[in-house]
C-alpha cells in the first residue's frame, strides 16, 4: 500500500511539475505578446535615435557653413544705388497696396503702416486731405508717391533690380 501511495504521489507531483511548466509557458506566451503590442521599447530605439541625431547635427553644420560662405571664399556683391533706388520702389508698391486695400474694404484711410501689416518697409506714411503720401529715403534721395498718382509698374522694377 505504501508502494501504491508513493507511486500515487509521484504521478501527482510530476503531473503538478508539468502543469507548472506549462503554466509559465502560457505566461512568456502572453508578456511576449503584450510586448509586441506595446511596440519597440526605448532600448531598441536608443541606436535608431543616435544615428538619427548625428546625421541631424551633421546636416545642420554643413548648411550652416554653406550658408555663411564658409570655405567659399564669395560675398554677396554689395547693392548699387539704383537697386537701392528701386528697392524703396517696392517697399512704396506693397505699402500702397495695403493702403489702397484696406481703404477700399473699410472706407477709411489706416491710421499707420503698421494697422495694415505694411511697416517695416522703411516706408513713411501720412494722410493728406482727400488721399496719403508715401515717402521712401535711397542714396539717391528721396522716393516719394501720392495717392493720386499712378503707381509705379513693379515688374519694370523688378526688372531693374536683377540687370543692376
Amino acid at each position: 500500500m505504501t508502494e501504491r501511495s508513493s507511486q500515487q504521489d509521484s504521478r501527482e507531483s510530476v503531473a503538478d511539475l508539468v502543469g507548472e511548466i506549462l503554466r509559465q509557458k502560457k505566461e512568456k506566451q502572453r508578456a511576449a505578446a503584450e510586448a509586441k503590442q506595446k511596440g519597440p521599447s526605448q532600448r531598441t530605439l536608443l541606436p535608431v535615435l543616435t544615428v538619427l541625431m548625428v546625421i541631424a547635427v551633421g546636416l545642420t553644420a554643413w548648411n550652416l557653413t554653406r550658408a555663411a560662405g564658409v570655405g567659399a571664399g564669395a560675398r554677396p556683391l554689395p547693392a548699387s544705388p539704383a537697386q537701392r533706388a528701386a528697392t524703396a520702389l517696392v517697399g512704396i508698391h506693397v505699402a500702397a497696396q495695403a493702403v489702397n486695400g484696406y481703404r477700399d474694404s473699410t472706407g477709411v484711410w489706416p491710421l499707420s503702416l503698421e494697422f495694415v501689416s505694411a511697416g517695416g518697409f522703411g516706408v513713411a506714411y501720412s494722410v493728406t486731405g482727400t488721399g496719403y503720401v508715401l515717402v521712401a529715403a535711397s542714396d539717391t534721395g528721396l522716393v516719394t508717391y501720392r495717392s493720386d498718382e499712378e503707381l509705379p509698374d513693379l515688374m519694370a522694377v523688378m526688372r531693374m533690380i536683377r540687370s543692376q
